[in-house]
């Protein structure tokens, strides 16, 4: 009896091996890279008083930052700056250089917003916001009508 190497195939990933293959002859950087949309990765959360949403807006200052209610819907949106290189700034100071050849870029510039539908208990009225270290926080009340409190019970 013959024995036969088994070579289990990785079923999770059966373009894999085609992949490599294609990497090999078509180097990254020669491939057109797809520009996806970015859109601020956000946490929402409620307390007794309160609703807070916080958004991871890192390389942004407060003035890249537009931030509205309208119709129970926050929307956070703005614009990040494409990131200055070495020969960008030297152009800025009015000498002549080469702009840098860009093989590869994956950090988003651009555009972007996001709108988070809120419950109709917040105040939107009193809302205030906080930017610091890259970390937008808006903080917004809830209603009195909403807020929870401690009824007193009284003897006859």
């Amino acid at each position: 009896m013959a024995l036969v190497r088994f070579t289990p195939r990785r079923l999770t990933d059966p373009l894999a091996h085609f992949e490599r293959v294609l990497d090999s002859v078509v180097p990254a950087f020669a491939a057109p890279t797809r520009r996806v949309a970015w859109s601020p990765r956000v946490d929402v959360t409620e307390t007794e008083d309160a609703l807070s949403v916080s958004a991871e807006l890192p390389g942004l200052s407060e003035g890249d930052i537009d931030l509205n209610v309208r119709e129970n819907v926050l929307t956070i949106e703005g614009e990040k700056a494409r990131a200055t290189t070495v020969s960008d700034a030297a152009e800025d100071d009015g000498e002549a250089a080469e702009r840098d050849n860009v093989y590869y870029s994956e950090r988003y510039f651009g555009k972007f917003q996001r709108s988070l539908a809120l419950p109709s208990h917040v105040n939107a009225d009193e809302a205030s916001a906080t930017f610091r270290d890259g970390v937008l926080t808006v903080h917004l009340p809830k209603a009195d009508s909403h807020r929870s409190r401690q009824i007193a019970i009284g003897s006859d």
